[in-house]
This record gives structure tokens, sequence and C-alpha cells, in this order.
């Protein structure tokens, strides 16, 4: 998870002109698909989605077009794109 924040970090430093999605999928090893260390897909989503939700709520979600994430019943994603298009209209960062 570490690696994936310090990437995404970079990005959010220097994101790309237009448009651009942000990937918060984890991706196995072939050894890792082999030995199952990580229990599927969904247990690797699992993992991430919450600490991805958060990253989102913050200034990340103000500079987001467009986030993809596996499993997304299972994160609090949608909810945050809502709140930060919410802001965004109202050109606020506040909820009040």
């Amino acid at each position: 998870m570490q690696a994936m924040k310090k990437y995404m970090e970079n990005e959010f430093n220097q994101p790309p002109v237009g448009p651009w999605s942000a990937m918060t999928e984890l991706t196995a090893t072939g050894m890792g698909i082999l030995t199952d260390d990580m229990k599927g897909l969904r247990q690797m989503a699992c993992m991430a989605n919450k600490d991805v939700t958060m990253w989102f709520l913050g200034d990340w979600g103000q500079k987001a077009h467009i986030v993809a994430c596996d499993f997304f019943r299972e994160t609090g994603i949608v909810k945050t794109a809502i709140l930060w298009n919410i802001r965004k209209a109202k050109n606020t960062t506040c909820d009040i």
C-alpha cells in the first residue's frame, strides 16, 4: 500500500494536463498468483479500498478526475466523488 500511496502522491504533485484516471487497483505478481498470498483479487481490493477512500476524502479528491478501483461497493469512493463534486460546484472545500 505504501508503494501505491507514494506513486499517487507523485502523480498528484504533478498531475497530467487534461482528464486522467487514478488507477488504484493492486496487481498480484506472478509468484503471488501461484502462491495465492493475497487470497484473491477481492481480498487485495479489500485491503486497499479503505485507504484509497481516505486518500480521496483529502486534497486528492479536489484534484481527481476519475478514480478506478476494484469492487467499488466495498469502498466509500462513490460517496466521496459525490461530496467533492458538490464542493466543486459550490467552489468550496467545506461542507457547511
